[in-house]
């Protein structure tokens, strides 16, 4: 379940900051702020206590790990291929399950500064425990976020500046994040958009692959996401009765909240039947009948205009 910013925050949020964090320059982004206030109120953290790393024992990291060996499989994969890019420019790679505990970490040569701050597989980044940070504000935001230097809610954990991506399965629920982090950087956050970027870009296939060899026997649909962005390319698998068993995370963000994907007709999703969908394999073109093609008319309902002079089409 993803955490929520409480129901009643302060009016006004900026307030609370000069108060509790006068010495850490501009006002954060809302997303920050309302994660300080969750460490102060409902966690009841102090800023100026020095972090205090929970880290499994190794044993409990062997059980932790046989426990999401199928994650792991697929999911380390990625984490490998985004450390190879990633680590030469002194960035840590750490993936996390959907608590904040890190199951694996790949780490720049020098790894000592990276294991004293936590880096390391087995340590616990769960937000209620060390306030504001990467993978805990990450789980708890189900969003992709930069956490940088002081934005931190404990100022020993400023030195990291981590760029994070929550990983979701197909049924919408979060499986853990993704996370690359480095060590006093001395740019503005602006500076890790582009870390952030490869870092949501790893998650996707990351999901992606998991969702695949999790319906290997099922019809698969992929429909291209926005011209130029092969990383975001929408899954549905569907059964042969053409209902919706599980999406990526790209259907479930074009479908928005308005939509309940899982257990719907694929054709009232699409408005194109199955077997339309499957003549698409034999070479043939799935067309709506507003004239679009259909993978086009993504929501439940087409809001296309009807093409010029077609008779007996409407706006649903």
């Amino acid at each position: 379940m993803i955490a929520r910013p409480p129901s009643e925050l302060p009016s006004d949020l900026s307030a609370f900051v000069a108060t509790h964090f006068a010495g850490r320059g501009p006002n954060p982004d809302r997303l920050i702020a309302e994660s300080w206030y969750r460490s102060v109120y409902e966690h009841g953290l102090d800023p100026a206590k020095r972090a205090s790393h929970v880290q499994l024992e190794h044993h409990e990291i062997r059980l932790h790990q046989e426990e999401h060996h199928d994650f792991l499989a697929i999911a380390s994969q990625g984490v490998e291929g985004l450390a190879r890019r990633l680590n030469p420019a002194g960035f840590a790679v750490l993936l996390s399950d959907c608590r904040g505990i890190t199951l694996d970490a790949r780490l720049p040569g020098e790894h000592s500064p990276y294991a004293d701050s936590g880096l390391v597989i087995g340590s616990c980044w769960d937000e209620s425990l060390v306030g504001t940070n990467g993978i805990g504000t990450g789980l708890a935001a189900g969003q992709p976020l930069i956490i940088h230097r002081d934005e931190h809610f404990l100022s020993s954990n400023a030195v990291l500046s981590c760029s994070v991506a929550p990983l979701f399965d197909p049924q919408g629920a979060l499986l853990g994040c993704l996370n690359a982090s480095c060590l006093n950087s001395g740019g503005p956050k602006q500076a890790q958009y582009l870390t952030l970027q490869l870092v949501s870009l790893y998650a996707r296939l990351i999901e992606n692959a998991s969702f695949r060899q999790r319906y290997a026997g099922c019809v698969m649909l992929t429909l291209g996401g926005e011209a130029g962005d092969l990383g975001n390319e929408r899954l549905l698998a569907v059964d042969a009765a053409g209902r919706i068993l599980g999406a990526n995370r790209a259907s479930f963000l074009i479908a928005g909240q308005g939509i309940s994907l899982l257990g719907a007709d694929v054709q009232d999703v699409l408005s194109v039947s199955l077997d339309q969908l499957i003549a698409l394999t034999q070479g043939a073109s799935a067309v709506h009948p507003c004239g679009q093609p259909a993978e086009r008319c993504w929501r439940s309902r087409c809001v296309c205009p009807p093409p010029s002079g077609a008779p007996g089409t409407s706006r649903a």
